[in-house]
């Protein structure tokens, strides 16, 4: 990840004053391509001063190049409890939080880094980003906006997560929930003089900047597209068209899913039978059932009942409910969404609408479900009677999908080299995928030849044929 950073290190703010001026010339002119991990080190622990946006020879706004970074700073204005609930709240996660260089026990000085999912060329664009993020944090410094500022480095990294990434577009979308929930009825004057504050147009209630896929802005002139992003800039005098810009979206026909109630789609869905039997899920989770459930009649009010009953029917999770409905939200992929379900590896549905959706299902089941870690456990007991059995009988043990008995084979063969081991395989790509695993263990594993592939080098017409014929 490029950057500009100061080569030097600094550990009061009192001496980092004093080089201010030299500071600011290093660091316009010092861009280098960093490891995350490596960004974090150098910023929240060595105390190395930083610009979020790539400048090129001055930290002046005019010398923008580009912006990945976002970052908000905070003067003990704030508990770090109440930013972090906000955060998961309201769908922002950070990349790493440190500790200012005036940071105390008393008054805990600290600044937040978020890390977005693309880069931004166009400064507008740029701009517009840092003020959406300051809105859901009113108690950040307001100075921060400006796109060359630097930020000095801390003295200790409080919380890191390396993988956390925000979309702008998601942020908008956020920023007009905080509106509603925190300012009720005055929302829509706030929120449009936030739009004239920070050069976006506000249609509607709705910050007006888009994904380019699910927006038709043919026709709109004054417009910045960037990487994927569309903004309709603020307009002094908003008249005529300029106040409906909703209806430009596109918006997938989606049929409403029936015939469902909660015992059903909890056979369906592990992580909703979770949540309905009253397991504290991660907010991201909870915002991913919620984008499927929408789509199934019934599924609203079943997802609003288990938060009352939780107790975590918020005014805000009442506003993102009704909003999804009204703007015909798309169910979240599980593995796309921000914290991915747990169970995607053996369940392998991009989304429990999908798979509510399959023609061909059973409605009623009678299927008993086992925890997977019970499950495996069997099957290592059965197949380890079965290798230790001293019979000459068969031994035929029935396993469901994905228990990973292969590697429970290569284990075997392992812990237990005074035996012989003939394994069968159902194709030759499995037949070596096995003989890797067998010898990344340390064990030596022989090939056998597949009778098809030397059957038909040899120099008999018709065999090939013949054998196709007979594996058929």
């Amino acid at each position: 990840m490029i950057i500009n950073i100061d080569k030097n290190y600094y550990t009061s703010k009192e001496e980092a004053k004093k080089h201010m001026g030299m500071m600011s010339n290093v660091v316009s002119n010092n861009i280098v391509d960093l490891d995350l991990s490596e960004i974090v080190k150098r910023v929240g622990k060595k105390g190395c001063t930083f610009t979020r946006a790539i400048v090129n020879g001055a930290t002046r706004d005019e010398r923008f190049v580009q912006q990945r970074f976002l970052v908000l700073d905070f003067d003990g204005t704030i508990k770090m409890e109440v930013f972090k609930k906000r955060c998961e709240e309201y769908r922002v996660p950070f990349l790493f939080t440190y500790k200012t260089l005036s940071w105390s026990e008393e008054c805990n000085r600290f600044r937040a880094v978020f890390l977005m999912d693309r880069w931004i060329c166009n400064s507008e664009l740029a701009k517009a980003a840092n003020y959406i993020l300051a809105a859901i944090f009113p108690e950040s410094d307001s100075s921060c906006v400006n796109l060359g500022r630097m930020f000095l480095g801390g003295k200790g990294v409080i919380e890191k997560n390396l993988d956390a990434r925000i979309n702008v577009v998601e942020l908008a979308r956020e920023v007009e929930t905080y509106y509603r929930v925190t300012k009720g009825r005055n929302y829509s004057t706030d929120i449009k003089n936030f739009g004239k504050k920070s050069g976006i147009k506000v249609s509607d209630g709705e910050i007006c900047i888009f994904n380019d896929a699910e927006f038709n802005s043919d026709g709109i002139e004054d417009k910045i597209t960037d990487n994927g992003i569309v903004m309709l800039p603020y307009q002094k005098e908003q008249n005529g068209n300029a106040d409906s810009v909703k209806g430009r979206e596109i918006k997938e026909a989606r049929p409403m899913l029936t015939s469902f109630d909660s015992e059903s789609l909890c056979k369906l869905c592990a992580l909703l039978r979770d949540f309905i039997n009253g397991k504290d899920l991660h907010h991201e989770l909870e915002f991913l059932l919620a984008t499927s459930l929408i789509n199934i009649k019934g599924g609203r009010q079943l997802f609003e009942d288990n938060m009352k009953k939780m107790d975590k029917l918020t005014p805000k999770w009442k506003y993102d409910l009704k909003k999804m409905s009204c703007n015909g939200y798309r169910p979240e992929q599980c593995i796309n969404s921000k914290k991915p379900c747990p169970y995607y590896d053996r369940c392998k549905a991009s989304s429990l609408y999908t798979k509510a959706s399959r023609k061909i299902r059973k409605l009623e089941s009678t299927e008993d479900f086992y925890e997977i870690e019970k499950c495996e456990g069997d099957l290592r007991e059965f197949l380890e009677n079965a290798v230790n059995a001293k019979d000459l009988d068969i031994h035929v043990i029935n396993a469901q999908t994905a228990l990973g008995k292969t590697e429970q084979y290569a284990e075997i063969v392992k812990n237990q080299t005074d035996k012989k081991f003939l394994i069968a395989a159902s194709t030759i790509k499995l037949q070596h995928e096995l003989s890797e695993r067998i010898e990344a263990k340390g064990v030596k594993c022989e090939i056998t030849e597949s009778i098809y592939t030397k059957a038909t080098q040899l120099p008999f017409p018709g065999l090939k044929e013949e054998l196709d014929w007979a594996f058929s």
